[in-house]
């Protein structure tokens, strides 16, 4: 008994440690924290390429960093064009900082929009007019909408089990087990 006790507690600590590996966008995170720009590069660049927001903007980031302007808006736009808050906000930032206040407060506009405090605080020392959270509202009536039909269809598998149909071949098997006894 006490080897199964060993055998299962050196299991579940293999489970809980590969749960434990670090990411791709992790590494890259690590690579440029460190220092080591062309490998959180070379890390993030796939994910980017695949669409991976995360990674876009990180590569934003990254580019800014190094004082590549033109690349960080790239990598930025493309991961506001999926609707990635962060990135629309840094892009707004550097359109505003390249003297493009209209490109800046449509940016900073979309982001409020999506609920963003930063944005509308951008806007408010800007002057202009805050929107309403309604992307944001959207998108948390279409989730309650989805939670809705998943307990409706759990509702509904739940309800097919509870006749005894699903029971009946363990209770079979029983009674075989107790005919041989």
């Amino acid at each position: 008994m006490n080897g199964l006790l060993s055998r299962l507690s050196m299991l579940g600590l293999v489970l809980a440690l590969a749960g434990c590996a670090k990411t791709p966008l992790i590494e890259g995170n690590d690579a440029f924290v460190s220092g080591d720009f062309e490998a959180a590069e070379a890390t993030w660049l796939p994910l980017a390429a695949n669409g991976d927001v995360d990674a876009q903007h990180n590569l934003g980031v990254l580019h800014h960093h190094l004082g590549d302007t033109v690349a960080a808006a790239r990598w930025w736009r493309s991961a506001a064009e999926q609707q990635f808050v962060p990135s629309m906000r840094s892009l707004a930032r550097l359109e505003l900082a390249n003297g493009d206040r209209t490109a800046a407060v449509a940016l900073f506009h979309r982001a409020a929009r999506w609920g963003d405090v930063e944005s509308v605080s951008a806007l408010e020392v800007l002057g202009e007019p805050v929107p309403g959270a309604d992307l944001w509202r959207g998108r948390m009536e279409q989730l309650r909408q989805q939670q809705r039909l998943a307990a409706l269809r759990l509702d509904h598998r739940m309800s097919s089990l509870d006749s005894n149909d699903w029971w009946e071949p363990w209770n079979r098997l029983d009674e075989r087990e107790g005919a041989a006894d």
